[in-house]
C-alpha cells in the first residue's frame, strides 16, 4: 500500500510551480540497479514472512521454543503471499517498461516480528518510477496492472487454498474442545485469550459459504496459510484500489475523471475514513451507546492518507483521450475494488 510514496516524491520533485514536468535525469534515481539490495529485501521478507506464518500455525511464540526444522511449515504462507505482493508489483512494473518508463525493480520491505496477533511479516512492496507519467493512457495502464495482477494471484492462492484443504481434524489439533460442539463457533468464547476475527469481503462470503467443505468462521482463518494470504492479499489490493491520491485507484480515477473529481473524491475519502474510525473508536468506548460497530483503524488509514500519501495527484504531460480498453480496464479495476472491499477488515474480540 505504500509502493508509490518514495515514487510519488520524485515525480513531485521534478512538478514545477508552472505545473510543468522538468524533464531532468537525476543521477541518484538514474543508477543501475542494485541487485544486491533487491536480492537481499527479498530474501528477508522471505524470512519474516515464514515467521509470520509459523505463528499463525501455533509452531512459534512467546512460551513455544523455536525449532529450525520446523522452519518450512512456514513456507505455503511466505510463498503465497510473496507471489501475490510480486505479482502485484511486477503489474506495475511492466506496464511502464511497456510504456518505456525507466522504474526500478520492486522493493519488498520485511516487517520485524511485533504485535504478533496482528503480525503479518511485510510492510508490502515498493517500487520507484524515475520518469514522468506522460498521459492518461500510460497512467491506466500502470495503474491497473498492479492491482490485477495481485488480484489474480490472490484468487489463484485461495482456490489452491479451498481444493488442498486438510479435514476438519486439522483443527481440532488447534482446539480440541471444539470437538465436543456441533459445529465451529462463529465468536471466539471457545478461544482462550482474545480471538482476532479477520472481516469478511464479497469473495469471502461466497468462499466461506458455498465453496470450502466446511465451516471456517473468520476468526480461525489465520491457521490456514493459503486462506490467510488470499485474504491478505485481496485486502492489500483494496486499500491500494482507494479512489485517492497516487494510490492505484487514484491514479485510474485522474485518468478518467480529470483533476477536479479527483480532488474532491480523495478528499471525501480522507474525511469518509476520519469519521468512520472516530465512529469506531466511540463504540470501543462507548459500546451499549447503539453507535455501529466500525473498524477504528479507518482513523489512522485516513491520517496516512492525509499527510503522508496526500490527495493530490500531478498533472500529465499529455492529456490524450481513453480508448475503450482503457476505460475497460477502470471498470474492471472497480469492480475488483468492490469483491475485495471489507469494512470491517479486523475485530478483536
Amino acid at each position: 500500500m505504500t509502493k508509490f510514496l518514495k515514487r510519488g516524491y520524485d515525480y513531485f520533485r521534478n512538478w514545477s510551480a508552472t505545473g510543468k514536468y522538468k524533464n531532468e535525469t537525476d543521477p541518484e534515481t538514474a543508477q543501475k540497479p542494485n541487485y544486491w539490495l533487491h536480492a537481499i529485501l527479498l530474501f528477508s521478507t522471505f524470512i519474516t514472512l515464514s515467521i509470520s506464518g509459523l505463528y499463525r500455525l501455533n509452531l512459534i511464540g512467546p512460551d513455544i521454543p523455536f525449532d529450525i526444522s520446523m522452519f518450512f511449515m512456514g513456507f505455503p504462507y511466505s510463498v503465497s503471499l510473496l507471489a501475490i505482493l510480486g505479482c502485484h508489483e511486477f503489474g506495475h512494473y511492466f506496464a511502464a517498461v511497456y510504456h518505456r518508463i525507466k522504474t526500478s525493480l520492486p522493493y519488498f520491505l520485511p516487517a520485524p516480528p511485533i504485535l504478533l496477533l496482528f503480525y503479518v511479516g511485510t510492510f508490502g512492496a515498493v517500487i520507484r518510477l524515475h520518469e514522468a507519467i506522460k498521459n492518461r493512457r500510460q497512467l491506466v495502464d500502470i495503474g491497473a496492472y498492479g492491482p490485477i495482477a495481485g488480484f489474480a494471484v490472490a484468487i489463484l492462492v485461495l482456490i489452491i487454498g479451498a481444493v488442498t484443504l486438510p479435514p476438519i481434524e486439522y483443527i481440532y489439533t488447534i482446539h480440541a474442545n471444539y470437538r465436543f460442539l456441533h459445529e465451529i463457533p462463529d465468536t471466539g468464547a471457545y478461544v482462550n485469550g482474545d480471538a482476532l476475527f479477520f472481516g469478511k469481503n464479497i469473495i469471502f462470503h461466497l468462499l466461506t459459504t458455498y465453496i470450502l467443505p466446511y465451516k471456517i468462521p473468520m476468526s480461525e482463518i489465520y491457521h490456514y496459510p493459503l486462506l490467510l494470504a488470499g485474504w491478505i492479499g485481496l485486502f492489500i489490493t483494496a486499500l491500494n484500489l482507494l479512489p485517492f491520491g497516487q494510490l492505484d485507484g487514484g491514479h485510474i480515477l485522474y485518468a478518467v475523471a480529470g483533476k477536479r473529481i479527483h480532488l474532491f473524491i480523495s478528499w471525501s475519502i480522507a474525511i469518509v475514513c476520519l469519521l468512520a474510525g472516530l465512529l469506531g473508536y466511540a463504540h470501543l468506548f462507548f459500546p451499549e451507546s447503539g453507535i455501529p460497530k466500525i473498524w477504528a483503524g479507518w482513523l489512522i488509514w485516513g491520517l496516512v492518507l492525509l499527510f503522508i500519501i496526500k490527495p493530490w495527484h500531478p498533472p500529465v504531460i499529455e492529456n490524450g483521450n481513453l480508448n475503450k480498453r482503457r476505460i475497460v480496464l477502470a471498470w474492471i479495476s472497480l469492480f475488483i475494488f468492490v469483491l475485495c472491499f471489507t469494512p470491517i477488515p479486523f475485530d478483536l474480540q
